[in-house]
């Protein structure tokens, strides 16, 4: 039992005098006294045992009561004592019999204690066998003779009352008495313990003198300690000599060499590692044929290497010469072991590992062939780059995390091939990304490289693990997710094929931009809304593919904006970029919903829409072609002017005046007016109505520079006749006489949806 400072060993020393059994403890100083609750004084705490004299105290405040101490019992021979009874003792049980517990501390010396505060219950220095002087009380009701002198009979070699020890004569205790491991004990001035030569307890830290063992990378040997007990000695330091220390049992050794066998593998110290020349089979030979567990086979000559990994860490093995050759990482380099990784695609040639635990690991580079037509090598062993593995991805936090290149393949390795539900197949390299995310997070993973890249989000970076979002369209790098709940997510890019065409790559991960999603649009609250930039798909991806009764079809990135409408209330979503978009509105994030409205007509870039019942409705502005020719955008979703529709007309009556610089930027097209009597038109419109008594004369011009159709109808429907119809743009004006009293509808509309002249000045007039 190990000691220390402030340590307590509990012995029973045999007093001269028929006293009692006391207790000795290591002070600071490691000297003995007999205090039962040091005080540094060399004397103990004692109290009564089974009334014959002083007991024990073992420093908790309780009373030593012999073998339920943990102590032998005494029980032969003249003048010695036993336990309670066999002395005439009346033994103390507690509170049994009706008796009260003892509360140590209140100043009363009651059943259990030996003292307590001032009441000694008449004992004095003397009752113990020492001089006379002050005898205390400790803290735990044990008596404390750090007051009281040893006696006069200290220092005359004999052991008497009062005394623990006396020069030489020790009383048969020694230092493991004591609980100390070994040493030689000594009595001090004041006949007690001094254990200053006494050693400290040990344990063996090995198994056997002379015995091997590596840790990390130090052999070491087992010896005989100071102490007695053996412990490990550093015999060679393996990594100082640039090699690492093999723990195969019996054999353990520092093992390093030119990397020709597993008898030799070249250490891997500082990464990275790089070994190259234009003759593999000129260096290197086919010592070792690997025939264990998952280990691809080769018959030509290999390079074996060996490193001291750490639990986690990941390197990457890469042979980027022209041989055809095989990579292996295994824990024991022999012929049966079993491979960890291995890889055969001359298409992908990197491996990248992470350490299971510490340990020693080999890296084994194999030609293919026995006579490889090429022999070029360019082996290279480093640190894998973030995104590599699962185990160690780029983290997205915070955002935006960029990584770009001119070729993906030197900068990652194909390390997983996903093939769980709802994931596209790809085989080539892959880059992870990892993001802890809040449920309702929204953001976007883009690839904007010349890469074709498969993207995907996956809740666990397991192979087998099921895609939540995946994207192949290599016209549409883009994907944005929100997660489902609170966790981690991992994204990934992966190279559609193992030699691709185009290897650049510039892959981030971001926040979404409002807008993006269906879930995440752009509130339309207040009126007007306007969204504008020279590239739609730097803002938008396509994540939504509108297939419901009355969507037009659309291939390209989609922006969205939400509105809550009352029933009867109208907004507008126009685009005056130079985009091919077709415009959608829509009641629900469904891509299988029906289109409550859909535009797809580039030369009129505007579509106005009325709620038919309150709720929320979703204004789409999505790319015709995934990679459109044009792609400036300048949506904008606001409350139409007065006129834009028949059922929101603008009153006007004689003098009514209505006129500006672009007729196409004030209105849209959203009536095709096929009625008898209607000329045909393209282009936007503006609905005037006026009240008119029977015969009453009503003119109206269009003094601008555009070209128009001017119509009056009695109903404002798209089937409906026009009463008067004029398309000379030589004569832009009308002369209307009412045949009958009543409501009649104005209807100037641009002949062409590009016009060339857009200025417009419309007048009405009496006559």
């Amino acid at each position: 039992m190990a000691g220390g400072e402030g340590t307590w060993y509990r012995i029973h020393v045999r007093w001269a005098s028929p006293l009692a059994w006391f207790a000795v403890a290591c002070v600071s100083a490691c000297s003995l006294n007999t205090a039962g609750e040091w005080g540094g004084d060399g004397a103990p705490d004692v109290g009564e045992e089974d009334g014959v004299g002083p007991d024990v105290g073992d420093g908790d405040g309780e009373r030593g009561d012999g073998a339920e101490d943990g102590l032998p019992e005494e029980d032969g021979g003249e003048g010695e004592t036993g336990g309670g009874e066999e002395d005439g003792a009346e033994e103390v049980e507690g509170d049994e019999g009706g008796e009260t517990a003892a509360v140590c501390g209140n100043g009363v010396l009651e059943v259990g204690e030996a003292c307590d505060g001032d009441d000694l219950g008449g004992s004095a220095c003397e009752d113990f066998g020492r001089l006379p002087g002050v005898l205390a009380c400790s803290e735990g009701c044990m008596f404390d003779l750090a007051g009281c002198p040893p006696p006069a009979s200290c220092g005359n070699g004999v052991l008497e009352s009062g005394e623990l020890c006396d020069g030489a004569e020790l009383g048969g205790i020694g230092c493991t008495d004591l609980g100390f491991g070994a040493g030689v004990l000594a009595c001090g001035a004041d006949c007690t313990f001094d254990t200053a030569g006494c050693v400290e307890a040990c344990t063996d830290e090995c198994p056997a003198v002379d015995a091997l063992r590596c840790a990390a990378t130090v052999l070491q040997r087992c010896a005989a300690g100071a102490d007695g007990c053996r412990v490990w000695t550093t015999e060679r330091d393996c990594g100082a000599e640039a090699m690492v220390c093999d723990p195969a049992f019996g054999a353990e050794r520092c093992l390093g060499g030119t990397g020709d066998s597993c008898d030799s593998p070249q250490v891997v110290g500082a990464l990275p590692l790089n070994v190259s020349g234009g003759d593999v089979t000129a260096v290197f030979h086919n010592y070792q044929d690997f025939t264990g567990s998952r280990c691809d086979t080769a018959s030509g000559v290999e390079a074996v290497f060996v490193r001291w990994m750490s639990a986690g860490e990941s390197v990457r093995i890469r042979e980027t010469g022209n041989m055809d050759a095989v990579l292996r990482v295994l824990a024991e380099c022999s012929d049966a072991a079993a491979c960890l990784a291995s890889r055969n695609e001359p298409e992908n040639p990197g491996l990248t590992f992470t350490a299971p635990s510490d340990g020693n690991y080999y890296f084994v580079v194999e030609a293919f062939h026995a006579t490889p037509a090429s022999r070029g090598y360019n082996i290279t062993i480093e640190d894998s780059p973030g995104g590599e593995t699962c185990s160690d991805p780029l983290w997205g936090d915070p955002l935006p995390v960029n990584v770009h290149g001119g070729d993906i393949r030197a900068a990652y390795t194909d390390d997983i091939r996903f093939s769980g539900p709802g994931c596209t197949p790809a085989d080539g390299v892959d880059v992870v990304l990892a993001r802890p995310m809040r449920a309702g997070e929204t953001v976007r993973l883009r690839e904007t490289g010349n890469l074709d890249a498969v993207l995907r989000v996956l809740a666990t970076c397991d192979a087998t693990a099921a895609c939540l979002a995946g994207r192949d369209d290599p016209e549409s790098p883009g994907l944005a997710f929100t997660a489902p709940g609170d966790g981690v997510y991992y994204f990934v890019v992966e190279a559609k094929l193992a030699l691709p065409a185009s290897v650049g790559y510039d892959i981030t991960l971001e926040d979404a931009p409002d807008g993006d999603l269906c879930t995440d649009a752009i509130l339309a609250d207040p009126l007007p809304v306007n969204v504008s930039g020279g590239d739609i798909r730097t803002i938008a991806t396509n994540d939504v593919r509108f297939t419901g009764a009355g969507c037009s079809p659309a291939e390209g990135v989609d922006l969205f904006f939400r509105r809550d409408m009352a029933a009867g209330e109208t907004a507008r979503i126009r685009d005056a970029g130079n985009a091919d978009l077709v415009l959608r509105v829509v009641s629900s994030c469904d891509p299988s919903a029906p289109c409550l409205a859909d535009r797809d007509s580039p030369e009129n870039p505007g579509l106005t829409f009325t709620a038919p019942v309150g709720g929320t409705y979703w204004f789409v502005a999505e790319a015709v072609l995934a990679a459109p020719a044009s792609v400036g955008y300048d949506v904008t979703v606001d409350d139409p002017p007065a006129g834009e529709l028949c059922t929101d007309p603008l009153p006007a009556a004689v003098g009514t005046t209505l006129s500006g610089g672009d007729f196409t930027a004030a209105f849209t097209d959203d009536v095709n007016f096929t009625g008898m009597g209607c000329s045909y038109a393209g282009g936007a419109e503006v609905v005037l109505t006026v009240t008119m008594a029977e015969g009453e004369t009503l003119r109206v011009n269009e003094l601008g520079s555009l070209d128009v159709v001017i119509r009056v109808l009695a109903s404002c429907d798209p089937t409906a006749s026009c009463l008067y119809d004029q398309d000379l743009p030589e004569n832009p004006g009308v002369l209307f006489v009412a045949p009958s009293a009543g409501t009649y509808y104005i209807v100037i509309e641009s002949v062409l949806a590009f016009p060339a002249a857009r200025g417009y000045d419309i007048r009405l007039a009496a006559t």
